[in-house]
């Protein structure tokens, strides 16, 4: 019979990721979801610039892949501000 190869003892503990101060543990953490927006958006503008230089031909509209970043970057920007507002509110509920 073969079993599942167990974790290490401490493994379990140090998995978790760590949460925004005063944010709940199963809370998600947008600004990770921002960076990675940020970082495609990037992604885009390079190939836009090279696009429209025209560097090279073989990119030519690579830069549409990668288009759809902006707008999402900016809901991830709005829904990490309206958790930080929440957990700013939620903080200054627990000091009163």
């Amino acid at each position: 019979m073969c079993s599942a190869p167990s974790a290490p003892a401490g493994a379990a503990a140090n998995s978790a990721p760590s949460a925004p101060a005063g944010a709940a543990a199963n809370e998600f953490n947008w600004r990770v979801v921002v960076y990675m927006h940020a970082a495609g958006l990037a992604i885009c503008l390079v190939f836009a610039a090279i696009t429209f230089l025209e560097v090279s031909e073989q990119l030519d509209g690579a830069w549409l892949i990668f288009a759809p970043f902006g707008p999402s970057l900016l809901y991830a920007l709005h829904k990490d501000w309206l958790q930080r507002a929440s957990i700013k509110a939620s903080a200054k509920q627990k000091d009163e």
